[in-house]
C-alpha cells in the first residue's frame, strides 16, 4: 500500500482580496510500509517550526507519533518517532505543542502502555520536554491503570502549563472536562474533573484571557439547559468556574468551538451553524463573532461562500494583533480552508489551498494553525 503524505502548507498573508500561496512542503514520514499518517499539532517559532502528529504502521490500528521540524525552505531539520514499551503505541492530537521559553518546548500526547493493564485498552497521557534541536530535556507521564485519560490543549500562562481534556470513568460511560496544572518541568500542581456526568466531550481547547484566567471551549452538554453544543467556561487559575456559557445559534450544528482573547477586552470565537432545522447539524457553515468579558453574545456573523458543510476549528490573531485568522474544517467530501477577518467580522480573504501529486490537484485536510513572527500562516 501507496504511503499518504503529510502536507506542511505555509500560506504567506497579504491585505487582498485573497491569500498568496506560500511554501509548500510535502513530505512522507512513513517509512515502515505505512497505512495512514497525519499531522495534528503545529507550532511556529523564529527561525523553524515544528510538527506533531501519528503513523499508523505494520498494518495495525495503534500507532507511534511523529515529532518533526523544518527551517522556513522547507528543509526537514530533525526527526524522531516516539515509542513506548510495545510496538507502535503512541498517538498525538491537536493544539498539543507550546513554546516555554527561548530554547524550551512540551509535546503533549498519549501512549498505550502495555505494562500498566494487559486486560484493558487504557490510553494515559504524557509529555515530553525537548529542545530546538530535538535533544530531550524530560518525560512525564500520568499512570493510571483504571481510567483513559487524554489532552486536547495545551497553554502556557507564563509560569504554568494548563491542559484540557476528558477522563473517562472507570465503568467507561462517562466522560469528565478534565483540566491540569503544572509547572514548567511537569510536575502536576492540581487536577480537576468537571461535568462528569456527561457523555458528550469533545474538541476542547483552553486559551488566556486578559485578566490571567483561563478560557475553555467545546463540545460539551450545558448542565443548565441540559443540551449538547458548543458550550464555553471561564475558570480561574485555581481551577474554581467563574461562568459557564452555550453558544446561541439559531440551529443546531457541529459543536467544535476555539476562542481566542481580546487584547482590548472580550473575546472573538468560531464555531457552525446549520442553514436550517431540517438539515441540522448537517450542511454547516462558519459561524463566528465577539463575546464581551462575562461572555455574552456582542455580535454574530456566518460565512457562507466556498465552505460547506464545514466547522471552525480555530480562531488565530495574526502576529501584529490587527485582524483574525479562521481554520476551517471539512466534513466528508468538502475542503478545509482559512478565512481571515479583521475585527468586525467582515473578511478580508479566504483560500482553499491544494498541492500537486503525480499531476493532480490534491486537497488538504487541515487539524491546526500557527502564526509565524513575521505574519504568515503555518497550516
Amino acid at each position: 500500500m501507496k504511503p499518504i503524505l503529510i502536507t506542511i502548507f505555509l500560506c504567506i498573508q497579504l491585505f487582498s482580496a485573497k491569500a498568496q500561496s506560500g511554501l509548500e512542503v510535502v513530505y512522507d514520514f512513513c517509512t515502515d510500509t505505512p497505512v495512514t499518517s497525519s499531522l495534528y499539532s503545529c507550532l511556529a517559532d523564529t527561525n523553524q517550526f515544528f510538527v506533531v502528529g501519528g503513523t499508523m504502521t505494520l498494518g495495525v490500528s495503534s500507532l507511534h507519533s511523529t515529532l518533526a521540524s523544518f527551517d522556513y525552505q522547507g528543509n526537514m531539520l530533525w526527526y524522531k518517532k516516539l515509542f513506548f514499551p510495545g510496538l507502535y503505541n503512541s498517538s498525538a492530537g491537536k493544539n498539543l505543542l507550546l513554546k516555554l521559553d527561548t530554547n524550551k518546548y512540551v509535546v503533549a500526547a498519549l501512549e498505550l502502555d502495555y505494562s500498566i493493564n494487559t486486560t484493558k485498552v487504557i490510553w494515559q497521557p504524557f509529555m515530553i520536554f525537548f529542545k530546538k534541536n530535538g535533544d530531550s530535556i524530560g518525560f512525564v507521564k500520568l499512570v493510571d491503570s483504571f481510567q483513559t485519560r487524554y489532552f486536547n490543549s495545551i497553554v502556557n500562562d507564563g509560569k504554568y502549563i494548563i491542559t484540557a481534556g476528558g477522563k473517562f470513568s472507570k465503568a467507561g460511560g462517562t466522560v469528565a472536562l478534565w483540566l491540569c496544572k503544572f509547572d514548567t518541568t511537569g510536575n502536576l500542581i492540581w487536577e480537576k474533573e468537571y461535568l462528569n456526568t456527561e457523555k458528550d466531550i469533545n474538541d476542547i481547547n483552553i486559551t488566556k484571557t486578559n485578566d490571567g484566567n483561563y478560557i475553555v471551549s467545546g463540545s460539551m452538554k450545558d448542565t443548565s439547559i441540559h443540551l449538547v453544543g458548543s458550550c464555553y467556561m471561564k475558570f480561574d487559575t485555581s481551577g474554581n468556574i467563574v461562568w459557564l456559557k452555550s453558544l446561541k445559534k439559531q440551529y443546531q450544528s457541529y459543536s467544535r468551538m476555539d476562542v481566542a482573547a481580546n487584547p482590548s477586552g472580550g473575546y472573538y470565537f468560531v464555531s457552525s451553524v446549520s442553514r436550517s432545522a431540517a438539515m441540522a447539524p448537517d450542511s454547516s457553515f462558519i459561524y463566528y463573532g465577539k463575546l464581551d468579558e462575562k461572555g455574552d453574545t456582542l455580535w454574530t456573523k456566518d460565512f457562507r461562500k466556498w465552505f460547506y458543510n464545514c466547522e471552525g476549528i480555530q480562531i488565530k490573531w495574526t502576529s501584529d494583533y490587527k485582524n483574525l485568522i479562521i481554520l476551517v474544517g471539512a466534513y466528508s467530501s468538502t475542503q478545509s480552508g482559512v478565512l481571515k477577518i479583521d475585527t468586525l467580522g467582515n473578511p478580508i480573504w479566504y483560500t482553499i489551498p491544494s498541492y500537486f501529486s503525480g499531476g493532480k490537484k490534491m486537497e488538504c485536510l487541515f487539524n491546526a494553525i500557527s502564526m509565524t513572527p513575521d505574519n504568515r500562516c503555518l497550516l
